[in-house]
């Protein structure tokens, strides 16, 4: 009870972990769980996790204790669910008052939250007054000086809430600083007193401070977000690929991944609506493109890419491009059905006669051709001299020449991958031994 009441969550809970359970049949058993629940509930609202947290302070045999509302409600209101924490607040803030300083600031700085968003502003200034006036750790302070900064705002006394941020960012622990620094880029922006591009540059500057920060990652993501916004889509990807080069959790890695593909879509987009050039897209794609989904929109995009860079005369990037692609989508679909046509296209824009007709045959999977494939396959089979109207015999004996033709030309390559591809091709076109 002690670590937990002075802030030493992780300590806390080591302790937890080693009580032994609670005698099967005894008559306090039931007591002894409950109040083993909340000791956890508590430790880890103390190490950072309120949603484990609240796992174990929603326990029903909890319910009508009010020191356990108290921390519910922190829990509750360190996940932004306000109307569902106030009920408990209401309950268990009295309580506050049973602790030391250090738990009373845990517990208190969720609590003025959650009073601003409440609209309970009195009451949050009332709080805020009573944690000042408390012997707390420096960063434990500066974060009540930040909470009164952000009442005061909502109160009309911005220039009061600014001079406070202002301080803080200027003198306060790295962490505040950040967070003071975040709060005065976002109030220049609202103002229009800035634009994105300053914006980025102000945190980035800042962001040699970031690692180790409680919320390093979101700053990454608030930072690309304002690079994007700017213009400088490159360098907001390359913003997120640092953030995940750090070893974030794996939650947050799969967030900065999806923030990423969004990222890729959009500069897609801009170049689908003429926007953005094919040759700088192909770039950033080279970097990024393993972070796109394998759906229909993606596919189309990457055709219509290869397309552009055919027609600027790139066509042996193009190739690259969609092997590439089709590497990254090994299911056989309508989706690789149309990168397989597409790379098809591609080498026959090149003269590549042989190398498209094995493409077709090694990349297009038959079962995944609807009529609207089909028709463009027909189209360009005709086109290389295999209609599909030959004879059997003379149509299968093209179909074992290039894919032949595919297997060497792999192999000079050393693309094992292509080479499997091309040996399976073979293996359904060439007669079985004794026929």
């Amino acid at each position: 009870v002690y670590k937990r009441q002075h802030g030493l969550g992780a300590e806390a809970a080591a302790l937890i972990d080693t009580l032994p359970p609670p005698s099967a049949g005894a008559a306090d058993a039931t007591e002894a769980v409950a109040e083993t629940m909340a000791l956890q509930g508590a430790a880890a609202y103390l190490t950072g996790d309120p949603a484990a947290a609240l796992a174990a302070l929603a326990d029903p045999r909890l319910a009508a204790d009010d020191e356990v509302a108290l921390w519910r409600a922190a829990a509750l209101a360190a996940l932004e669910r306000w109307d569902e924490a106030l009920p408990d607040w209401q309950r268990g803030q009295p309580r506050l008052a049973d602790y030391p300083p250090a738990s009373t600031a845990a517990l208190g700085e969720p609590g003025i939250l959650l009073l601003l968003q409440t609209g309970r502003i009195d009451d949050a200034f009332e709080l805020i007054e009573r944690l000042d006036g408390l012997r707390l750790p420096m960063a434990a302070a500066e974060r009540i000086q930040l909470l009164e900064a952000t009442a005061l705002a909502r109160d009309g006394a911005t220039e009061e809430a600014r001079a406070i941020r202002e301080k803080l960012a200027r003198a306060g622990t790295p962490e505040t600083r950040t967070r003071a620094l975040l709060a005065l880029v976002d109030l220049d922006l609202s103002a229009g007193r800035t634009g994105p591009a300053e914006a980025a540059a102000r945190l980035a500057a800042d962001s040699i401070h970031w690692r180790g920060q409680s919320d390093e990652f979101a700053h990454w993501r608030r930072l690309a977000a304002l690079q994007h916004e700017a213009g400088r889509t490159e360098h907001a990807l390359g913003t997120l690929q640092a953030a995940i080069a750090r070893e974030p959790p794996l939650a947050v890695a799969q967030t900065l991944t999806a923030d990423m593909a969004e990222l890729m879509a959009a500069l897609f987009r801009a170049f689908a609506a003429g926007r953005h050039d094919a040759i700088a897209t192909l770039q950033l794609y080279r970097r990024h493109g393993e972070v796109m989904p394998a759906d229909a929109e993606v596919t189309a995009w990457i055709r219509r890419l290869g397309e552009a860079l055919v027609e600027l005369g790139l066509g042996e990037a193009a190739i690259d491009l969609l092997r590439d692609r089709l590497r990254l989508h090994p299911e056989r679909d309508a989706e690789r059905a149309e990168l397989g046509i597409a790379l098809a296209e591609a080498l026959a824009a090149t003269g590549d006669r042989t190398g498209a007709m094995a493409a077709l045959i090694d990349t297009t999977p038959l079962e995944a051709i609807d009529q609207g494939l089909g028709d463009a396959r027909q189209k360009l089979l005709s086109a290389l001299g295999g209609p599909a109207s030959a004879p059997a015999a003379a149509g299968e004996r093209t179909a074992v020449e290039a894919a032949l033709a595919r297997a060497r030309d792999a192999l000079d390559r050393a693309a094992w991958d292509e080479i499997g591809a091309a040996t399976a091709t073979l293996a359904t076109l060439l007669p079985a031994e004794g026929e």
